[in-house]
């Protein structure tokens, strides 16, 4: 993670090379990590603390996205 303004780098949360997919929600708070290993991981941005950990093995997700009010992740499986 970086600060946009200074170019600072804040953190490394999870290693570049197990990032599958990112995403964060509206207001910037809560960001979740898909891993290449089939795990989740759902993070507080403003101190880089893990708040959930999803492990499932052999489970490919197909996208995933926060509610409008940032209230609920949402993850599509390839199981359906």
């Amino acid at each position: 993670m970086w600060d946009t303004v200074t170019g600072q780098e804040l953190a490394t949360i999870a290693p570049e090379s197990q990032v599958a997919d990112v995403r964060v929600n509206r207001d910037g708070t809560r960001l979740v990590i898909i891993e290449r290993t089939g795990r989740s991981v759902l993070w507080n941005a403003a101190d880089q603390r893990s708040l959930a950990t999803v492990r499932e093995e052999n489970e490919t997700r197909l996208a995933l996205a926060f509610s409008a009010d940032g209230g609920r992740l949402v993850v599509e499986r390839a199981d359906g």
